[in-house]
């Protein structure tokens, strides 16, 4: 049988298999406007750092007993395909600095590339209540990181086992710590998003990009209930999607970088989200790269690039019906 002819008996076979599909009401479907994607660079600037492609490996891992490896085949990638990274929870170097070859990622990455070390609110309140900021420049300059992430994360804090208080407003934590960190700043919340009052703080602040790892991607507060072996979780419902994050966004007049990485479950998502963002923005995604990269560096570049490409496919076929609320 040639492969037409069975090409041709699989549509006969998997017919009834390929019908009653729900529909994506987010785009107008238009066939006759665009080509087939390609994979060439499109070098664009985000944190004054020129990428080739609008995506970005969000923070992840460090300090585990498999974290170098994954890592250094995630900075591979990077560095294949000219993308930017941030790091895992660096806590774990200022305690035991003998885990720095987990993050010490740079001369895989390359020089011209972003690449941001990161840290949790609770840690950054201890430095800044001790006057120790002096440290977290010191250790961004260990890994020649251009700056930091931190991660805002209380609700994880709250239920996770022996988890950190946050014992000061978390606003003027951040205010006091940009004042004494040389690098660039990149604010996160993990997994439940911010709402309106918060993003209008953040945009009040010196920072340089703001992470939207909002509700509908890796929801941290329902980890740590699995972890302790809860059954129940009242705040694992909370939170604020991208979508809603960024329409507020797109209100404000201040420009600010942007990496979406909450929501992202696919290309789809990711057009949709980039497309209706006034702002400088790019796709982060942190889980998803992490199963692939467990399987091998090979795995995640095409991984990556296969994304990629179905963004690219929704770009050049599909229009959005309504940008926003």
């Amino acid at each position: 049988m040639s492969e037409i002819e069975k090409r041709k008996d699989d549509h006969i076979n998997l017919v009834d298999q390929s019908q009653y599909i729900n529909r994506d009401n987010r785009f107008h479907y238009e066939p006759l406007l665009g080509t087939h994607p390609d994979s060439n660079p499109r070098p664009l600037v985000f944190l004054d750092k020129k990428i080739d492609y609008p995506f970005w490996i969000s923070s992840m891992t460090g300090g585990g007993s498999h974290s170098l490896e994954i890592n250094q085949r995630m900075a591979k990638v990077c560095s294949r395909l000219k993308i930017g990274m941030g790091l895992g929870s660096c806590r774990v170097l200022f305690d035991d600095e003998s885990k720095i070859k987990d993050f010490n990622l740079r001369s895989l990455i390359g020089d011209e590339l972003p690449f941001y070390m990161n840290l949790g609110l609770a840690q950054v309140e201890e430095f800044v209540q001790k006057d120790q900021v002096d440290l977290v420049n010191e250790m961004s300059e260990k890994l020649s990181t251009d700056g930091v992430c931190i991660h805002i994360n209380p609700l994880q804090e709250f239920f996770q086992p022996q988890g950190d208080q946050i014992l000061i407003s978390p606003l003027e934590t951040l205010a006091k710590f940009v004042e004494s960190f040389d690098g660039k700043i990149i604010i996160k919340e993990v997994g439940q998003g911010f709402g309106p009052k918060s993003l209008d703080v953040i945009l009040g602040l010196n920072i340089d990009c703001i992470e939207l790892s909002g509700f509908g991607g890796t929801n941290f507060t329902k980890l740590e209930k699995i972890r302790s072996g809860k059954t129940e979780n009242d705040f694992e419902s909370i939170g604020e999607t991208s979508f809603d994050m960024l329409n507020f966004l797109n209100k404000n007049d201040k420009s600010i970088d942007i990496i979406v990485s909450g929501g992202v479950n696919n290309p789809l998502d990711a057009y949709y989200l980039k497309t209706i963002s006034k702002n400088p923005t790019i796709i982060g995604q942190a889980s998803n790269v992490l199963k692939h990269a467990l399987i091998g560096e090979e795995n995640l570049f095409q991984y990556i690039l296969n994304f990629i490409l179905k963004m690219r496919l929704a770009e050049n076929y599909l229009t959005i019906k309504k940008k926003g609320l």
